[in-house]
Parts: structure tokens; C-alpha cells; sequence
């Protein structure tokens, strides 16, 4: 083994050795706990904070069901770093889990300080505790009637696992067998002191639900009526829950995933064909295109004015895919403007009422001239420009600029008709400098820091009618750069909006999802990879606030999970 695979291997062990708060164990989103409880008096959760006022002060809350009713304990941090109960400092804990096992291992009574007394018994771990998210076969977001469709169209003997809704049978088997019958199999959990038994039939109990798949793939399974059915070929499922996306990168850096998974994206995205780019092949639009083999859709391409003039960019619009709480997102992106098509970018800026564009390339990039400086300086103090297609003026003044480390962020206003006093809007302009053409930055933690900036800009700018207004992306091609900045946004978008414990993704299908809309968004693996690098550490930001004594190390984590991603393929 070379002296580089050895570091790696290091690295890697270095950030799955210490993970912050197991999430299994810790309700990073909950906040009603009654709704897991199930009216057993002695169950116990941990949670992030309480919905009393008076427990605001908490690192954690252990929430616990006694005689019909929910008090909430306060767990404290010591000087060292350890957990204890409130008003019970004497004992301390290493770690969460430790105390889980403490309250489990017997009959411990707890007197609160109104002088009530409880005794927690049965840990009801967050969902993710009795679930296989690394395994390929594991379809978290699937609903059982898309789970049978799923496994209908496919060989018999194919077979996939989803989420059941009762506390003691958390997994679902559906399997098809002869004559295209599709079997349902409740995989149920028995727990114990402190372990977990899971089975389908009672003869044969195993301890993890893979051990347990594992088994049935060397035997028939049988269901009421005694038709048989055999675990031939499983289902692969590119989504796995955010709280073990350390798991799937696992998994995928195990056996070279992250290039199959790519791969297989080029393969099911390949171009559709010229005719469905007539707009921008036409003779006229021809120098309106930096590249000549990056064009947008017909379908999706934006469009200037009411005789819908052309520009190279296109409409990107996102969702989460599930029914309540949907997460949807909609964005732009464009090319580098060129000299000629400055003009008309302004114009879709005025039009769509954009607030927000961010810049993912310098104006020359390794001697070769990658956009057009299309923003006033300061020393300029203004620019004019007329779009080619509407022939209408607009007025674009410096307002203010600010350098942070890794981006500037110019404020311009944008005045359309200047001459006649027309309305004028203000435009923030981020431009991140550290990210080479068909590469990726050497830490996510900057991209999230622009993203950040952009999306508090972007929501304390206004709304366009009920929505919030486009955000404008935009690197040299409007592909690579650009789309994974979009699939990182929204992606994070979707753990902030459904919480560690809750949130589903799918890196895969979302960057299918973009490439349907504009051809060759994220151009390549290293580009890939960093979609779920800068994901992990965004997920790891989110299980717990860092104490002040880990500011160092949750600094080292965060780069040390971004190296990892970047470097094992």
C-alpha cells in the first residue's frame, strides 16, 4: 500500500471514528415526542430542545412518558465535556448512548424538582435506529403502492425494503414472485435491554435487518396462502435518509460507486438531439453562444420580451418529490455573458425581477477569456446597455461592494428606460473565486458560506407575486460550476426543511432532474463527488451546535469530510 493510500485510509477512519451525536439515538427535528410514545407510560426520547420556555436552556431534553403525562428533564454538559441530569450531577456520562443504556439496564426513578417521580424504561429511538440506510436494496421514500409498481416492472425474484408505519414492524419486504404476485412481508422488531432482534417469521430472528435479507436470499419465503417467493435481485435505490449520508458515502467509496452512479446518470441523460435546440441553432442566435456545443432546450430556455428573443439560459426548476411539505425551487442558468449578450442578460435580470446572481468563474481562467466583465466598479461608476432583442436601454450604477474571503459581494441598481425615469431595482452580485473550470473548491465549507449569503439575500429581498424570486446562476457554460451549486442549494434546502432525521436524498435523481432541463449540468465525478461532500457537511453542522470547547475540531471535521470525499476515488 502506497504512502498516500495509507493517509487516506487514516483520514477515513479519522472521521467515522468520532461522529458528534448518533442520530439514532438523538431526535435531531422532533419536538412533539408524544407522537412516538404510543401511550406507553416509562417510554423516553432525547430531543434537541423542548417547547417549554423554561427548558430553552438545554443542550438536550430527555422527554419521558409517565402515567399519561410528558415531563421534560434537562440533560447539561459538565466542564468536561460530560452529560449528566439535571439534579443529578454526580453521575456522568460519556455519551448519549451511555446514558440510554443507563436508564434501560433497570428501574431507574428520577425525581424531577416539582417532586414527581419517573422512571424511564424504554428508549424509543429516532426512526433511523431501526433502519438499513447504507443497504442498496432500502428505498426510504417509497409508499407502498409505488413500491408494487416498482417491483412489477421488473424480473421475478427482484425484491426491495421501505418504510412501514407501526412501531414494531418498521420495514416492509415486497418482493415479486410467480406469476408476476407481488409479496408483502412486515419485518418486525423485538426489542430487548439493549439490543434488537428483527424477523418476518418468529423461527428465525436476527439482529440487523441486513443479516436478516441476507438469510432469505439463501430460502423461500412463504405468505398466507403458502405461494413461495425467492430474494433473487435487489432493487438499488440511489436516496438515502440525511442522517447516515456518511454511511452512503461509505458504501459508494467501497466499491467505486460514485463513478458507476455518474456514469449511469450520462447514460440515462444523453442529448436528446438538435431539434429540440432549434431556438439556438438558428443562424442569428449562433453568436450568442459562448460554446457551441453548450445550447439550451427549447422547452426550458428563457426567453426575452414578447417575441420571446433568445439567451442562453435556462429554467431549472426542482422538487422534493413528496407530497406534504414539498420542497421546490426554481433558479436560472446561464452562461458567462459574453460582450455582445451583456445586454440582454441585464434584460432577463429586469424581467424576471431577479435580485440575486451568482458568479462562478473569473473573467479569465488559464489565459482564455471565460465572461465578460458585465458589472460597473466602482471606478466606473456606471455602465449602459441595450438588449439586442427588445431594444429597450437599461442603466446599471455601482452601489457598494464588500470582500470576503472568498467572494465579493457588489450591490449594483438596475434602471430600465433610464432616460424617461424609470423604475430602478437593486441586484446583489456574488462572485466566488476559488473554483477552477471543471474542477471543485478545496473545502465545502466556502461554497455553504456563499450559499448562505446568497439565500438570506435572496429571502429578505421580496417576493415576485407568492414565490421568491429567481436566483440567477451562472459559471462560464452554465453546466458544470453552475449545477453543482444548484443541486447543493437545494439539496440543503431539503434537510433544512424536513430536519436531519427526516430529510431524503437523492443526489442521482437530482442531478437527472437538472440535466433534463439544461444538457450537461455537473460535468464530471470530481464535480459529483463534491455535491455529496459539501452535503456531509452541512448534515454534520446540523446535528448539534458545536460547544465552545469543540470549535476546533468541528473546524478539522468539516475539512476532514471534505477531503475525504474529494480524494478516496
Amino acid at each position: 500500500m502506497s504512502d498516500k493510500s495509507v493517509d487516506i485510509e487514516k483520514l477515513r477512519l479519522s472521521i467515522i471514528a468520532k461522529p458528534r451525536s448518533c442520530s439514532c439515538q438523538f431526535h435531531a427535528s422532533l419536538q412533539n415526542p408524544e407522537q412516538i410514545f404510543l401511550r406507553k407510560s416509562g417510554n423516553f426520547a432525547i430531543l434537541p430542545s423542548c417547547p417549554k420556555e423554561s427548558d430553552a436552556d438545554a443542550e438536550q431534553i430527555l422527554a419521558v412518558l409517565w402515567h399519561s403525562h410528558t415531563y421534560y428533564i434537562q440533560v447539561k454538559y459538565s466542564d468536561c465535556c460530560e452529560l449528566y441530569i439535571d439534579g443529578n450531577p454526580s453521575r456522568k456520562f460519556a455519551s448519549i448512548r451511555d446514558l440510554i443504556n443507563f436508564l434501560e439496564s433497570g428501574r431507574r426513578v428520577l425525581r424531577l424538582s416539582n417532586g414527581v417521580s419517573v422512571q424511564p424504561r424504554w428508549h424509543c429511538a429516532s426512526g433511523q435506529d431501526d433502519l438499513p440506510p447504507h443497504q442498496a436494496w432500502f428505498h426510504p421514500g417509497l409508499s407502498p403502492s409505488k413500491a408494487r409498481a416498482l417491483v412489477g416492472n421488473h424480473p421475478i425474484g427482484s425484491y426491495l425494503v421501505y418504510r412501514g408505519r407501526k412501531f414494531d414492524a418498521p420495514l416492509v419486504l415486497c418482493v415479486l414472485g410467480e406469476d408476476n404476485q407481488v409479496g408483502i412481508f412486515r419485518i418486525s422488531m423485538r426489542r430487548y435491554f439493549n439490543s434488537k432482534q428483527y424477523f418476518i417469521s418468529e423461527q428465525f430472528s436476527y439482529p440487523s435487518i441486513g443479516e436478516l435479507i441476507k438469510f432469505y436470499t439463501n430460502r423461500s419465503l412463504a405468505d398466507p396462502v403458502q405461494r413461495r417467493y425467492k430474494l433473487d435481485t435487489p432493487l438499488s435505490c440511489t436516496a438515502f435518509l440525511a442522517v447516515v449520508a456518511r454511511l452512503r458515502v461509505e458504501e459508494l467509496l467501497a466499491c467505486k460507486g460514485f463513478v458507476e452512479e455518474f456514469e449511469m446518470i450520462r447514460q440515462t441523460t444523453k442529448s436528446p438531439g438538435d431539434e429540440y435546440k432549434s431556438e439556438a441553432k438558428k443562424p442569428e442566435n449562433a453568436p450568442k453562444n459562448r460554446y457551441r456545443n453548450v445550447l439550451p432546450f427549447d422547452s426550458t430556455r428563457v426567453t426575452l420580451g414578447e417575441c420571446s428573443g433568445y439567451i442562453n439560459a435556462s429554467w431549472v426548476r426542482l422538487e422534493s418529490g413528496r407530497s406534504r411539505k414539498k420542497v421546490s425551487a426554481r433558479y436560472i442558468a446561464a452562461q458567462g455573458p459574453l460582450n455582445s449578450t451583456s445586454g440582454d442578460f441585464w434584460q432577463m435580470v429586469w424581467q424576471e425581477s431577479c435580485r440575486l446572481i451568482v458568479m462562478v468563474t473569473k473573467e479569465v481562467e488559464d489565459r482564455v477569456r471565460k465572461c465578460h466583465q458585465y458589472w460597473p466598479t466602482k471606478s466606473k461608476g456606471s455602465l449602459e446597455f441595450k438588449s439586442s432583442v427588445t431594444e429597450e436601454p437599461l442603466l446599471v450604477r455601482f452601489v457598494d461592494e464588500i470582500e470576503y474571503r472568498h467572494f465579493a459581494h457588489t450591490l449594483v441598481e438596475v434602471q430600465g428606460r433610464p432616460r424617461s425615469g424609470g423604475e430602478a431595482i437593486r441586484v446583489n452580485l456574488l462572485r466566488f473565486h476559488d473554483w477552477p473550470d471543471h474542477g471543485a473548491p478545496r473545502e465545502a465549507g466556502s461554497v455553504l458560506e456563499l450559499l448562505k449569503k446568497a439565500n438570506n439575500i435572496n429571502l429578505t429581498s421580496g417576493t415576485v407575486g407568492d414565490a421568491e424570486p429567481p436566483m440567477v446562476f451562472h459559471c462560464s457554460a452554465g453546466l458544470g460550476r453552475t449545477g453543482c451549486l444548484i443541486a447543493i442549494d437545494f439539496l440543503a434546502h431539503c434537510v433544512n426543511r424536513y430536519g436531519v432525521d427526516e430529510a431524503i436524498l437523492d443526489v442521482s435523481q437530482t442531478v437527472k432532474q437538472m440535466r433534463y432541463q439544461r444538457e450537461g449540468m455537473v460535468q464530471n465525478v470530481g464535480q459529483y463527488r463534491f455535491i455529496y461532500s459539501a452535503l456531509l457537511v452541512h448534515i454534520d453542522s446540523k446535528l448539534r451546535p458545536p460547544l465552545p470547547q469543540e470549535q476546533h475540531e468541528m473546524s478539522r471535521r468539516q475539512s476532514a469530510v471534505s477531503q475525504f470525499c474529494r480524494q478516496l476515488l
